[in-house]
């Protein structure tokens, strides 16, 4: 199905065109997202995704110039790949400045950093070291179904949350990569973007490791701006994604509540029709639970026994 056609299906619906003031192509997205949230739909599913480690970034005798809060030194960050949560702290001659968000990276030689709090130039004194413990995940990311440590003879991942990663980095800064913990992080270069999904892991990598992770995830609704544009959705999604479609667009041309519609459609025979036919792939093998990723553990003790054992002695 072509976007054309589902805006034919709105208008057909609505005996007439949209209103001016609301974009089709945004209802069709909005409609395709919230019905892709209401099960765990196996044509999401995108596999064998290789992520890879950064490595770590520090320097001496650089300069900082509070005019435009750049850190600048010659060929500094040339290996650099900036992600979004990115960080950089910052020293004078030893004395510590305080840990920065990183905004851009002008070129090889200059990062621009969230500073304000820094207000004097600083000429060839400083110290830098940037947290670079995130991956950047693929763009079409959505969610994980799981991740699997790509490292000769094993090698585990546990899940947990950005504040158990935030705990371990706080008690022990660095530790073995062998086995790693991670956490899906929403993080954005300034304040007013967008957040991106980006993946923190901890310990923090001190060499890059190409294709160290494996991973597994279901992908997010694109961004649909051409009537031409395929609707990527299977056959028999069809009439389950038009019924969506028309209860969004009335909902918007009535100014009636949305809610009550998802609830209906979610409860309805169409649906329950779609979900049998996206598990029939499945039929044989039955849901797919963990894949490879190892449960987090929920016991204290547990998560201490994780961190003490992966500590760099």
């Amino acid at each position: 199905m072509r976007a054309s056609q589902a805006v034919q299906y709105i208008e057909a619906h609505l005996r007439g065109a949209l209103a001016t003031e609301f974009d089709a192509y945004e209802i069709i997205a909005q409609a395709a997202t919230t019905l892709e949230t209401l099960a765990n739909w196996s044509y999401l599913i995108r596999t064998q995704n290789r992520l890879s480690f950064r490595a770590s970034v520090a320097g001496t005798a650089a300069t900082y110039t509070a005019s435009n809060k750049t850190v600048t030194l010659a060929g500094a960050f040339t290996g650099y790949t900036l992600i979004p949560g990115d960080s950089i702290t910052l020293d004078d001659a030893g004395a510590t400045l305080g840990t920065f968000h990183i905004v851009s990276k002008t070129d090889a030689n200059t990062l621009v950093i969230d500073s304000a709090a820094l207000t004097s130039d600083i000429s060839g004194t400083v110290g830098f070291s940037l947290n670079t413990a995130r991956v950047a995940l693929p763009s079409d990311f959505g969610r994980t179904v799981s991740i699997h440590r790509n490292r000769p003879g094993g090698g585990g991942v546990v899940m947990a949350t950005p504040q158990e990663l935030q705990e371990f980095d706080s008690a022990n800064s660095s530790g073995s990569v062998y086995s790693i913990a991670c956490a899906v992080e929403y993080a954005s270069l300034t304040a007013t973007e967008i957040p991106t999904p980006t993946l923190r892991i901890w310990p923090h990598p001190t060499t890059e490791e190409l294709d160290a992770l494996t991973l597994i995830y279901a992908r997010k609704w694109p961004e649909i701006n051409s009537d031409e544009d395929v609707l990527p959705i299977p056959a028999y999604m069809n009439a389950l994604f038009l019924e969506a479609l028309r209860a969004f667009a009335s909902a918007y041309d009535n100014s009636a509540m949305l809610g009550p519609a998802v609830d209906a459609i979610r409860d309805g025979r169409l649906f329950l029709a779609a979900c049998r036919a996206d598990s029939g792939s499945q039929s044989y093998v039955g849901t797919i639970m963990n894949g490879a990723i190892r449960p987090r553990s929920w016991g204290g003790d547990s998560d201490s026994e994780f961190v003490l054992n992966h500590i760099v002695s």
